[in-house]
């Protein structure tokens, strides 16, 4: 019984979707803490940061001046990259639904960098 549950389940769903997800954490830090961070136009908070970022596109992260110690505003642009090993395992593990699902969700791209520093 065990294994035809984790049978359907492997069946059910993509390896990436499971294994990955359709988000990374990236980690924003700087110098002076307390710097606002934007992501892709929208205040997420101040640094120190943990931020969830969806996989299947690309980002860019502007930390700001600090208005007490000041510093340069600093851009990162966080790309997405293909996991083709997660392909590799649809193809072998879960078939056409697997490939459908890991598709349709974005879970087959990462994140990079998962950390951002800024500088003063």
């Amino acid at each position: 019984m065990k294994s035809m549950v984790l049978l359907l389940v492997l069946v059910l769903v993509g390896c990436a979707a499971m294994f990955h997800g359709t988000t990374d954490t990236v980690s924003v830090r700087s110098t002076a803490p307390g710097r606002r961070v934007l992501v892709d136009g929208l205040e997420r908070g101040v640094t120190p940061l943990e931020v969830e970022l969806d996989s299947d596109r690309s980002h860019t992260v502007v930390v700001e001046p600090s208005p007490q110690w000041g510093g340069a505003t600093s851009t990162t642009v966080i790309n997405r990259s293909f996991s083709a090993g997660y392909l590799v395992l649809d193809i072998l593990f879960t078939g056409l639904l697997g490939i459908v699902v890991d598709a349709a969700t974005g879970a087959w791209w990462s994140l990079g960098p998962d950390e951002v520093f800024a500088p003063r």
